[in-house]
């Protein structure tokens, strides 16, 4: 029963009704461990929680106040975008929260704004990165979301103000962007953003 998937819906409640961040971050850690990998169980675990609407119960987490809910939800979307399904459904509806909560950009007096852990960012970029793979619609939602600049700005940094690991997830996500090679024209009209691109593209 640990890992079948009518264990879904009881971790969902807890998603859904409490508001315990240890208990939201154990809830969405679990489901984060069940939907992991490429076994038989994960893929129906990614499944279970598509047909019980446990996307949307994730995506509204990502909008509170608590960096460690906010990593284990966003780590746990990244594992549910291996179902393709999945992945088209948080590209369309998940984007903006999870732009939105990546540091940087003019949003000073937003929650986003506020730090957060390296692993929290780490997280998010990692999820964008996963969204965006094998699928140029979901590119085109990260570009239109704003979140070029603010990856932009978090791969400038070097250091600065994050660490190697964040650098290198943020880049990562610009580097599988500069992929698609028919959204390059959409990505030079973002300001100073080609340059950047093109020097990840080569790394």
């Amino acid at each position: 029963m640990l890992w079948h998937p009518s264990i879904v819906k009881p971790y969902l409640t807890l998603l859904s009704e409490c508001s315990n961040p240890d208990t939201l971050e154990g809830a969405a850690g679990a489901l984060q461990n069940l939907a992991a990998g490429s076994w038989k169980w994960s893929i129906y675990i990614r499944a279970a929680v598509r047909k019980e609407k446990g996307l949307p119960i994730l995506v509204e987490l990502l909008r509170i106040d608590n960096d460690r809910v906010v990593c284990a939800v966003a780590t746990a979307l990244r594992n549910m975008a291996l179902d393709v399904r999945n992945k088209e459904l948080i590209g369309k509806y998940a984007m903006r929260d999870l732009v939105h909560r990546l540091p940087g950009g003019n949003n000073c007096n937003t929650l986003s704004s506020k730090a957060m852990s390296d692993d929290t960012v780490t997280a998010i970029c990692c999820t964008l990165h996963e969204v965006i793979t094998k699928n140029m619609e979901n590119a085109k939602a990260l570009r239109d979301a704003g979140g070029i600049e603010k990856l932009v700005g978090i791969s400038k940094s070097k250091g600065d103000k994050h660490s190697p690991k964040v650098v290198k997830a943020a880049s990562q996500v610009l580097n599988s962007m500069w992929q698609y090679r028919d959204l390059r024209n959409l990505y030079k009209k973002v300001c100073y953003t080609c340059i950047i691109f093109a020097t990840h593209h080569y790394m």
